[in-house]
């Protein structure tokens, strides 16, 4: 047990990168917004839903713990390979309010993950389910919000997909600390 929990924790460590890479993008977006086309922004959100499916599926099939502690990570890398490669080459109309259609089922699909676990959490009185559910609902509002997309205009829209790519990373940062900090009592749960 202790090398497999060793090893998931250097995992954890190593799943810090995706968030920061998440953080990098919506501080530069938000910078630059009034100097990028609509093309540009959806294939760089496009992208990181893309590395994000493609990360949750490393994590899935990440050497043989994976199947207990993420076994919803299937089905959240494969929705959101799926979306990514469907917004690199699909050609829309409306690109503004696809960007954030498409930019909402990515946090809709990563809350239900986060759902899973916050689920999880709740039926091993794991003490860390109050800040984990914090975060799936936060998820889930971002995700509503983006598809509700109440702004019209490009800068808005910009902004919006920015700062909630700011704040889930964000959060995202604190669910890796959480489970690396954690990780002997929840790999205890997922055995």
């Amino acid at each position: 047990m202790k090398v497999v929990e060793k090893r998931f924790s250097k995992f954890q460590l190593i799943s810090m990168l995706v968030p920061l890479f998440g953080l990098v993008v919506g501080l530069v977006c938000l910078g630059m917004e009034e100097h990028v086309s609509t093309d540009v922004i959806n294939t760089v959100i496009a992208s990181i839903i893309i590395i994000n499916g493609l990360y949750s599926l490393i994590k899935y099939f990440y050497d043989g713990f994976a199947n207990d502690v993420y076994k919803f990570e299937i089905v959240n890398g494969l929705g959101m390979l799926i979306i990514g490669v469907f917004m690199l080459f699909a050609n829309f109309d409306d690109i503004l309010g696809t960007i954030g259609i498409f930019f909402g089922i990515y946090y809709i699909l990563s809350s239900l993950a986060k759902g899973y676990y916050t689920f999880r959490f709740l039926k091993e009185n794991e003490e860390i389910f109050p800040l984990y559910l914090m975060i799936t609902l936060l998820f889930v509002v971002m995700g509503v919000l983006s598809i509700i997309n109440p702004f019209k205009s490009f800068m808005l829209v910009t902004r919006l997909i920015s700062i909630f790519l700011i704040v889930g990373s964000v959060f995202e940062l604190m669910s890796v600390s959480l489970f690396k900090r954690r990780s002997k009592n929840i790999l205890k749960i997922f055995e």
